[in-house]
């Protein structure tokens, strides 16, 4: 099969895949959140944001570097792969058995601080599953990994919903949440097996290469999930658990939202990095161009229908208890546009090896939200949260573009991105009229209004569309 057509099938597959995953993701959380109410979905909240604190530091890049290094010419595939899964089991261990020991510290309910010791087996899995998604995405296979998400998301729903008809408990929820991590690694532990000889090495001299080429990818990883993340871990300590609810279902939604991105980005990565390896300038900035198009083509119609249904999502995704988490919805929105742009100018700086260059941002970055949420989230709560939040995410991405361009004097012709806006704008200004209907009418005529217009200002023509998916020598 020639390139053209297996990196059509991949994003296929990844497009496909996605779409199934994100709404068993979506239905699964509005069981969990409907189950547990809104005190006890903070219990949930408050376990994942604890451990996540913890996974930060373990989490070197090594997706992206595993994308990167094996891309490479004269790469020694197998041994490299084997030296990166050891360096993140052991990593995992570690950090992990500190959370587990550190737990009893802090002032959390006793559930919260049991579910913290199994869970953290699910983020073991985390760990390991994104050397597996490295070694797929370098062999354009990502049907796989879409594969194995779904495995992990039916077995999650499932088990949710014997959880919910024998009304087994919160502890039994946050069990289902590592069955489903457990079903995702094995499937990927056997389809990336597929493609080379796993196991484990622990080869100092390769792993001092491999943390050489990471640790600038993993300090902007921590700074950026610390003030990503640092919001709900300081109103975990010093807010009530049913506010911790309300903000955390609506972070959910926007993680869910989130994932596309970067899965769009992981099948661009090796196109970028063998373009600039190749010194063809021309033909990386073309990747770039054509993947942000189509991020902003996702991105900004749903933030723009996503702010004006916001109270409308969360009370489908939570029911009624969960409505006024709207609010906080329609402010972090504002920052999924920043989100995706940036996705693209990121991965970019790690197609270059330039990812030194953008540490100082994240760091600074970091400071001032972290900062910012010990000062105001202890008295303005969740609506400082957000707020901090969103600036944040826009600023960061505006940031790391102006380093990009400095770096490579990339050229984005920002032509397609107002059509866009414009047509965004059109559909939002006419769903407005229609929110208190019932949900699924102004989400059609969204849909609709947005497609008119796409078409109508020649946003979609097949030749872009299809430009990203021919890889060429």
């Amino acid at each position: 099969m020639n390139a053209t057509k297996r990196i059509l099938q991949n994003t296929l597959a990844q497009i496909i895949g996605k779409a199934i995953s994100v709404g068993l993701a979506v239905f699964t959380l509005a069981l969990m959140a409907r189950y547990l109410g809104v005190e006890q979905f903070g219990w949930y909240t408050t376990t994942i944001t604890y451990l996540q604190m913890f996974g930060i530091f373990i989490d070197f890049g090594l997706t992206l570097v595993t994308t990167q290094m094996l891309s490479e010419m004269g790469a020694q595939e197998e041994r490299l792969a084997k030296n990166i899964l050891g360096l993140r089991l052991l990593s995992a261990l570690i950090f992990f058995g500190l959370a587990i020991a550190m737990v009893w510290f802090f002032p959390y309910p006793p559930l919260v601080k049991i579910a913290s010791i199994f869970t953290s087996l699910s983020f073991i899995f985390i760990a390991v599953n994104q050397v597996f998604v490295g070694v797929l995405q370098r062999h354009l296979s990502m049907w796989w990994a879409s594969l194995a998400e779904n495995i992990s998301r039916v077995v999650m729903l499932a088990g949710i919903l014997l959880v919910i008809t024998v009304d087994a408990g919160f502890l039994w929820v946050m069990g289902i949440i590592v069955i489903g991590g457990g079903a995702q690694t094995l499937t990927l532990l056997i389809t990336s097996s597929r493609f080379i000889k796993l196991g484990l090495k622990f080869e100092i001299a390769i792993w001092k290469k491999i943390i050489t080429r990471s640790w600038p990818i993993a300090i902007c990883i921590v700074f950026n999930l610390v003030y990503l993340r640092g919001d709900l871990f300081v109103m975990s300590l010093v807010r009530t658990q049913t506010e911790v609810g309300l903000y955390g279902a609506a972070f959910r939604v926007i993680d869910v939202i989130n994932t596309v991105p970067f899965m769009i980005m992981g099948v661009v990565l090796p196109l970028l990095t063998q373009a600039w390896s190749s010194k063809n300038k021309e033909l990386f900035n073309h990747y770039l161009q054509q993947a942000f198009n189509m991020l902003v083509f996702i991105s900004v119609p749903t933030a723009f229908g996503g702010m004006i249904l916001s109270e409308k999502i969360m009370g489908l995704v939570g029911g009624p208890e969960f409505i006024s988490a709207g609010g906080y919805l329609k402010i972090i929105l504002l920052a999924v546009i920043g989100v995706y742009a940036g996705a693209a100018f990121s991965h970019a700086i790690i197609a270059v090896n330039e990812q030194k260059k953008t540490i100082w941002i994240y760091a600074v970055n970091a400071i001032i939200a972290v900062v910012s949420y010990i000062i105001f989230i202890p008295r303005f709560g969740a609506w400082a949260a957000a707020i901090i939040t969103a600036v944040n995410e826009i600023l960061v991405p505006l940031m790391v573009t102006i380093v990009l361009w400095r770096l490579t004097k990339f050229s984005i012709n920002l032509h397609t991105f107002w059509k866009i806006l414009f047509a965004s704008a059109i559909m939002a200004l006419l769903i407005w009229p229609l929110q208190e209907k019932p949900l699924w009418v102004p989400l059609l005529a969204g849909i609709v209004i947005y497609s008119i217009g796409v078409l109508g200002l020649k946003i979609v023509q097949p030749k872009a569309l299809l430009s990203l998916l021919r890889a060429k020598a």
